[in-house]
């Protein structure tokens, strides 16, 4: 099992190098950016770039085998979704975020400028390869996680917290708009994941640690009830 991640992580990183090489301005965003700052295994790698840019990038795709298998336009901003997955034994994908990362469920909006003025180049560290690419800022990457929303998601926020500012938290997370109810529901639901029963245990599983930073979890629940007090304004 773990020689079929470490293949497909190796696909990911060869792709995302070849990216790297083209000169051209993207940031990395999902599960990748959080392994720049504590790894974890992800199937696909996640990029924001620009409409102009984007046939290169999925010329040099294409040129590793990927193929498009997912196209959304997405209502709010212009944003686009494409995904490009390269099939076989160890299927992986590369989803393209056009123009900037957009939310279909809140209709929140961070644009590529607001996600590349807020990145830095910082090294990747897979099992057996590195790349160095630009990520967004730890408190941006929060941010994203809490507006997306899912159990996976609240466990990078809970793995990523422990040194971040709570306050450039929610300044980002503010800035990306949206629907304030929709928004709303979203907290909601993250408070209820984070005090799950399982929540502990699945963290450990994905992050391979025996460790469980109890005060970290305390830390994005104080930063969630921020949030809806803001939204509430």
């Amino acid at each position: 099992m773990l020689e079929a991640f470490v293949e497909r992580e190796n696909d990911v990183f060869a792709v995302l190098q070849d990216f790297s090489k083209t000169n051209l301005e993207f940031v990395l965003v999902g599960g990748y950016a959080v392994s720049a700052f504590r790894h974890r295994f992800s199937v696909d790698a996640d990029v924001v770039v620009r409409k102009k840019d984007l046939h290169q990038f999925v010329s040099t795709a294409e040129a590793r085998g990927f193929e498009k298998s997912i196209f959304k336009t997405l209502h709010h901003h212009e944003a686009e979704f494409f995904q490009y997955k390269r099939k076989g034994k160890f299927p992986v994908t590369v989803d393209f975020m056009v123009n900037g990362l957009a939310s279909r469920q809140s209709d929140s909006f961070w644009s590529f400028d607001y996600l590349y003025a807020h990145s830095k180049k910082m090294k990747i560290t897979g099992i057996e390869k590195e790349v160095s690419l630009k990520v967004p800022e730890r408190e941006l990457l929060i941010a994203l996680k809490i507006n997306a929303g899912r159990e996976t998601d609240m466990r990078d926020a809970v793995a990523l917290i422990e040194t971040a500012d709570p306050q450039k938290i929610i300044g980002h997370f503010i800035e990306g708009g949206g629907n304030t109810s929709e928004n709303k529901k979203v907290i909601s639901s993250e408070k209820k994941i984070l005090e799950n029963a399982n929540f502990e245990n699945s963290f450990k599983g994905v992050f391979e640690t025996k460790k469980f930073d109890e005060t970290s979890m305390l830390k994005l629940k104080t930063v969630l009830i921020e949030i809806e007090e803001k939204l509430s304004d």
